[in-house]
């Protein structure tokens, strides 16, 4: 076991490992590289006293412990996330990283993946997506002692342009199931009643069997978050609930002539264009609709953040409050103009123009 420097200026490690391989670990040049491999060759030795393995880790890459990760993750992740990955792995990790061991990888090594992000043309906030899928598969490698640590850990995300969440004024709504067919206009009031994330990820998987009619909650399983809440319903929903259930054609609770839903995005293209509103919406601005109404109400932070299945109250804050701070600002600004009040103004004026005319 000693520290070696190559006539190129590369410091090494070598050392044996259990068969009598011998190895040759490299650190690179320079002082940081020197040091590195001096801390490495006292840890070895410091194994081989205590009688642990010393043999080299197994070499692996970005796009092998990719098709670990969603190998183990197959029944677990929503199949539009799976399906994001594979192509994330093939079009981007593969040709920037892939058969490079990641033991050896840098954070300069990630520039490359950036750059190629870039060229898509993405924004900040989908590219700091795409780096937490990296994220998120490294951390599993690294959990499962597949490799022995993240390259990439301490990296910051990108400064995103603040996201501002449309509101959906009761007139828009109320246009909107006017003109929606009936199979669109029910997915949309459970939306807004439950706050449910729109799509296969809880919508389309709700079944009556969810449906708790003496506690009058509804349980929501989230795949995207991996946790199950409940969410309670109100006297208006829970009615409509209950009529819709006596004339259920299937087990789900949301469906289209006898089968579960699989997408709405036609139907509420078609909806919007019905009902004339030209400003952006979309289905899961109802999901916002429902946090942000009850919060203008002085709901509880806390249970609203439950009943939308966020992990803190810090997300719901962030992202609702602003919004809350309109509504309340506009309610204010509708107050009517009280008689009183309008012949004080009048009053007012009228002194005013006494003063002027007096000088």
């Amino acid at each position: 076991m000693a520290v070696v420097k190559k006539k190129d200026g590369r410091y090494f490690c070598v050392y044996y490992d259990e068969s009598g391989k011998q190895i040759w670990k490299a650190f690179g040049r320079g002082p940081e590289a020197k040091k590195a491999a001096k801390a490495f060759d006292l840890e070895i030795k410091a194994k081989k006293k205590k009688g642990y393995s010393v043999a080299e880790p197994q070499k692996i890459d970005i796009t092998n412990l990719t098709a670990l990760y969603l190998e183990a993750k197959k029944n677990t992740l929503h199949p539009l996330t799976y399906k994001i990955i594979v192509s994330f792995n093939d079009n981007v990790l593969y040709p920037t990283l892939g058969g490079k061991n990641i033991a050896s990888l840098t954070k300069r090594d990630l520039l490359p993946v950036i750059k190629k992000l870039e060229e898509r043309n993405l924004s900040n906030a989908t590219i700091n997506r795409y780096l937490t899928y990296l994220k998120a598969i490294l951390n599993w490698g690294v959990q499962n002692d597949i490799i022995p640590s993240n390259p990439f850990a301490g990296v910051k995300k990108r400064k995103e342009a603040p996201y501002k969440v449309p509101i959906v004024t009761r007139a828009e709504l109320e246009r909107l199931l006017e003109v929606a067919p009936e199979h669109l206009a029910w997915a949309m009031l459970v939306t807004f009643y439950t706050g449910c994330r729109p799509g296969p990820s809880e919508l389309f998987r709700l079944k009556w069997d969810d449906v708790d009619w003496e506690e009058r909650t509804l349980t929501i399983y989230g795949s995207k978050t991996e946790r199950i809440r409940k969410v309670y319903l109100n006297d208006t929903f829970f009615e409509l609930l209950k009529e819709k259930y006596k004339n259920r054609d299937c087990e789900y609770i949301v469906s289209y002539r006898g089968k579960p839903v699989g997408s709405l995005k036609r139907a509420w293209k078609t909806a919007l264009k019905k009902a004339g509103i030209t400003k952006r919406l979309r289905l899961y601005d109802l999901r916002h609709a429902f946090a942000t109404y009850m919060l203008a109400h002085g709901a509880d932070l806390k249970a609203v953040s439950e009943m939308m299945g966020h992990h803190s109250t810090k997300t719901t804050a962030d992202r609702y409050y602003q919004l809350v701070a309109e509504l309340k600002k506009d309610a204010v600004d509708k107050l009517p103009v009280l008689k009183v009040v309008h012949n004080h103004n009048q009053n007012i004026r009228q002194n005013i123009r006494q003063s002027r005319h007096g000088r």
